[in-house]
């Protein structure tokens, strides 16, 4: 992580907008809105244990995202979060999941298939 990256708390707020893959801290809990936003270079993403929420347009526009991990952590996705991920082909969504807000993956033309868990509480429309 370098300077180009901003941490409040436990809140990701933005991320090196040049890095090709992202590794998020085991601190962070939250990836906030807009963090990941037109990181066009970005490729891959893990996201560690412990992260519950993924903001609204928290990786939007990101074309060149391939690969992301979404931890057994995480219960909401939000609005446009994956918005415009062109390059995103498949993303399994964790049993553990509660909800996927409206339009989080619209524009990701790559994307093949979704595996949405049984234990889903909330699908907005567009989704």
């Amino acid at each position: 992580m370098n300077e180009n990256c901003m941490i409040e708390g436990d809140i990701l707020r933005k991320w090196d907008r040049s890095a090709e893959t992202a590794v998020i801290p085991e601190t962070v809990k939250t990836i906030g809105t807009n963090a990941f936003s037109g990181c066009l270079k970005l490729r891959k993403v893990i996201v560690p244990f412990g992260v519950e929420n993924i903001g609204v347009s928290a990786f939007a526009g990101c074309v060149s995202l391939e690969s992301v991990n979404i931890p057994a952590s995480v219960k909401r996705i939000e609005i446009r979060a994956f918005g415009g991920c062109a390059a995103l082909e498949n993303i399994t969504l964790p049993e553990t999941m509660e909800s996927i807000g409206r339009s989080a993956f619209s524009g990701c033309s790559s994307l093949k298939e979704v595996i949405i868990p049984d234990g889903i509480t909330e699908i907005n429309e567009k989704t």
